[in-house]
């Protein structure tokens, strides 16, 4: 899988020292379709400076690399102020980097994005030998280790999260944003359904729908595919089992 910004290179000196740039991750199982979690919005310091300083050059004559491009940057509330870019204020502890008090989007790291995507991507590794994302391609710098200390997602706990560690389908510290609501498991089956049903489930395609062969015992699940027959009356389902 794919995880990062895909926009992040730059010209000024410690450029190298970037942490948001693109990171791939493997797993000891066979992949059919990739999970991408990247993006091109730009989050890093680095390209956030450059792109800052050029409009002060008296000798830009020139285009800058991210005149068009769209940038995120994390903000704190201040009362009474405008909204000030967040360096390390939330955290107890960054080490790794050049200079945490100035650095940029350190909430939007590649490994904090990873914890926040673990709910849906740990279904797909709960039956697998390893129950881990391993790094398998870095760029930049993965020597961050930083503490959350708010309660926002990605915030490990508030425990030291590694940029360079695999990340453990078994590991506590990813609290709720590792609770999935589904299982990589299919139920495939035929049922009646009326043309009203249909169009109700048409209209709301986002619940849950629950099953059973007896009068007992459901069994929940998310649509995936629905083929509707309305001359016989029947239709099949394809459902995701929910957690």
């Amino acid at each position: 899988m794919s995880a990062g910004f895909e926009k992040f290179d730059v010209t000024i000196v410690n450029g190298i020292d970037e942490v948001n740039t693109k990171r791939d991750y493997t797993t000891d199982q066979t992949i059919v379709n990739e999970y991408d979690a990247s993006t091109s919005i730009v989050c890093g310091a680095y390209a956030i400076e450059e792109t800052r300083e050029q409009q002060y050059l008296t000798t830009q004559t020139t285009q800058s690399n991210y005149d068009n491009e769209i940038f995120m940057i994390a903000t704190r509330r201040v009362i009474g102020q405008m909204n000030n870019a967040e360096k390390n204020e939330n955290y107890a502890d960054v080490t790794g980097i050049y200079s945490p008090s100035t650095a940029y989007n350190i909430r939007f790291s590649p490994t904090r994005n990873i914890v926040r995507h673990s709910a849906f991507i740990f279904p797909s590794v709960k039956k697998a030998v390893i129950k881990s994302l391993r790094i398998s391609k870095a760029n930049g710098n993965i020597n961050l280790v930083a503490t959350q200390t708010d309660l926002a997602s990605g915030a490990y706990s508030s425990q030291p999260l590694a940029e360079s560690i695999d990340i453990s389908l078994l590991d506590p510290n990813i609290g709720v944003d590792g609770v999935s609501p589904y299982v990589a498991e299919y139920y495939e089956f035929t049922a009646p359904l009326t043309k009203s049903q249909y169009k109700i489930i048409l209209a709301n395609p986002y619940g849950a729908i629950e099953f059973s062969g007896s009068e007992s015992n459901f069994i929940g699940g998310f649509i995936v595919n629905l083929t509707y027959n309305r001359l016989s009356g029947l239709s099949v389902f394809k459902l995701l089992k929910r957690a």
